[in-house]
């Protein structure tokens, strides 16, 4: 064949392997695979290791299960099933999820549910990818045409081992995209077989659009909308009952509640008084065409439309509808480089540090006391995000004992940014934001631990014991609001693109301008790693971190001097 099926076809969305190395494309030689197989006496078993950094989650260091069979070639089918669940929990456990917790246990009916979803939404992409780019001449015609049927044969005999790799993939792609658990080992095989009569029926769909020969028919009854039996319309309120739904099973955050029910309204008032089982993709794609008529941008239609297709998939789940409306669309939204933010230059680091409150000593009401002195410098020379340092408590800050190069103890002041602990819990953005931070020397320099020692010794909670809760709890949320006006106004900063969070770009540029290594920069910021390697180990030890973390300077800014006792 000219042309590779899973890179044309009907699959692609699925994230398919495509190239010379494809599932498809291996072919045959997988039959001799039986990797992640091993005999013992007269059954297989199924045997993989567990990531070093996942074991403690998931309490083992192997996968290892009885396959029941004596026959390599059912090992091998049964092994696909493994690995799709295997798959499964290692990314539960990648969430800090261990195995049998954090996942919704749902029927064959409600997974049949979801392929029909799937094949409507693979069947309307490939309509419209060949409305958008039809075959040049007869000659690329028949290459699609032959593409097809071979991915239909191989989908339809049962002897291909291509086939138990390919329905495993989307399987565990189409039950991992609605949370759905899938450890029974007779569910699962039930869900790969309407998985594989799924893909059969797009493939034959597009053959037949191809063709011209019943493009539009359908070939299982399964995925006919009419021959499905009708169930009454729910009759549940999309901005109360099935919010209120959602809240209750997956406990989003108080702010993300809010934004919900807020865009559901919206969405009620353009569409008139309707419920839930009456909306319509129809209804969902004129909201978007409202919204860009009216003139928003496409990085608020983006978040908006996301806010209304998470609802409406947990009411798709639940089965209030049939099919998620809302599945699928969305806007694109233009990367423009004049609108990211900008870290601090020299002159606007200078102009900070020579303004009022670290020159002069003041202490604007708004500004907190202390925390208008410590948590810009914070910042700077930590890279830290404003609610991790706002919600900091004393006991954060504290020495650690570490090994040097040369194996020798050292001891040293770091900063402790933690998800949770207890009644008086903090929160950062995410897993991989919970870390130890070296205290720069500078920030020692100019008193910051005795700072941190003198609000423990006055049992103050917070660090920063001044600050107020703004809306949802965000201790930096207020705070931030003044910085805004302060650096406007008084500092005299008045480029939109800088803000405080300006100020961990500026240590990010500073970090890369000293010749940090990137993984340790990322590590002491709480970015998660950019590579799958970033996630094995236990990341760069603390006296890794000190040595890097001295490395960044602050070149060409006069720093203030320290606040008064």
């Amino acid at each position: 064949m000219s042309r590779n099926w899973a890179e044309t076809a009907v699959f692609r969305h699925l994230d398919v392997p495509t190239g010379h190395n494809s599932v498809i494309q291996r072919g045959m030689e997988k039959m001799a695979d039986m990797q992640r197989l091993l005999k013992r006496g007269d059954t297989y078993h199924y045997h993989r290791r567990v990531p070093l950094h996942l074991v403690e989650t998931v309490g083992k260091k192997f996968v290892r299960r009885a396959l029941g069979t004596d026959s390599p070639k059912e090992a091998r089918r049964r092994r696909t099933m493994e690995d799709a669940r295997t798959e499964a929990m290692f990314r539960e456990a990648e969430k800090g999820i261990k195995p049998g917790t954090g996942r919704m246990s749902v029927s064959l009916d409600t997974l049949t549910a979801y392929v029909r979803e799937t094949v409507e939404e693979m069947d309307r992409k490939a309509s419209e990818r060949l409305a958008l780019s039809p075959p040049a001449d007869k000659r690329q015609l028949a290459d699609m045409v032959e593409d097809a049927q071979v991915q239909l044969g191989i989908l339809t005999n049962p002897g291909d081992p291509r086939q138990d790799e390919f329905v495993a993939t989307a399987t565990d792609r189409i039950a991992h995209a609605h949370g759905a658990d899938l450890t029974d080992a007779a569910l699962v095989a039930q869900f790969a077989e309407i998985v594989r009569r799924g893909l059969v029926e797009v493939t034959r769909r597009h053959i037949g659009r191809l063709t011209n020969e019943n493009g539009t028919a359908f070939h299982d009854a399964a995925f006919d909308p009419a021959a499905q039996p009708s169930t009454p319309a729910s009759v549940a309120a999309l901005d109360t009952d099935i919010v209120d739904g959602w809240a209750a099973e997956r406990k989003p955050s108080q702010k993300a509640v809010d934004s919900c029910r807020s865009e559901a309204r919206k969405f009620l008032a353009h569409t008139g008084p309707k419920a839930v089982g009456d909306i319509t993709r129809a209804d969902v794609l004129t909201y978007k065409a409202a919204m860009i008529a009216d003139g928003q941008s496409p990085a608020n239609i983006k978040t908006r439309l996301s806010r209304l297709n998470t609802v409406l998939g947990w009411a798709t789940e639940n089965g209030h509808l049939a099919a998620n409306p809302a599945k699928g669309i969305t806007i694109k939204v233009p990367k423009k480089s004049k609108d990211k933010r900008q870290p601090f230059d020299t002159n606007d680091l200078n102009a900070i540090f020579a303004g009022p409150v670290h020159a002069e000593g003041d202490r604007p009401l708004r500004g907190r006391g202390e925390a208008s002195y410590w948590l810009p410098l914070l910042a700077l020379f930590s890279g830290a995000r404003l609610e991790e340092m706002a919600q900091l408590r004393p006991h954060d800050v504290a020495q650690h004992t570490y090994a040097d190069g040369d194996g020798q103890t050292r001891q040293g002041w770091f900063i402790t940014i933690v998800e949770v602990d207890g009644e008086d819990g903090t929160s950062v953005k995410t897993a991989g934001s919970e870390r130890l931070v070296p205290v720069h020397p500078v920030l020692e320099e100019l008193g910051f631990i005795a700072f941190a020692k003198a609000q423990q010794d006055a049992g103050h909670a917070r660090l920063f014991h001044l600050l107020k809760p703004g809306a949802y709890g965000k201790l930096g949320n207020k705070w931030g609001e003044w910085w805004s006006g302060y650096m406007r106004g008084t500092i005299g900063i008045t480029d939109k693109r800088k803000v405080f969070h300006s100020f961990r770009h500026t240590f990010k540029d500073a970090a890369r301008h000293c010749g940090l290594p990137e993984g340790v920069a990322r590590q002491i910021m709480g970015h998660s790693g950019e590579d799958v390697a970033d996630d094995y180990g236990n990341g760069y030890s603390l006296f890794q971190l000190v040595e890097g973390m001295a490395k960044v300077k602050a070149v060409g800014v006069t720093l203030p001097a320290p606040p008064a006792a």
